[in-house]
């Protein structure tokens, strides 16, 4: 079935911070409270969400050991920026 223009809704590309990720699951929240999503698709961004977590703790404690360990330095590593809190 194909969606008509005016069904079709922009979407936006997620930031790429630790506020970013905080604001797509609560924009998922957000569309499931609205019954504009469903429970399969929020299960999914949620899972998605914790990988997402899950290598940026795998790449904090790599830096952490290194670091530690006195080895050679890290080079920076591109990934998910860790936001301050303040918003």
């Amino acid at each position: 079935m194909k969606k008509k223009a005016s069904q079709i809704q922009e979407i936006k590309n997620t930031i790429r911070t630790s506020n970013g990720l905080r604001d797509l699951l609560f924009e998922e929240i957000d569309l499931l409270r609205k019954n504009a999503s469903n429970p399969a698709k929020a299960r999914a961004v949620a899972a998605l969400a914790g990988q997402i977590i899950q290598s940026v703790r795998i790449e904090i404690e790599m830096h952490r050991y290194v670091s530690d360990n006195k080895l050679l330095s890290m080079p920076k590593l591109p990934g998910l920026e860790l936001c301050d809190g303040k918003r």
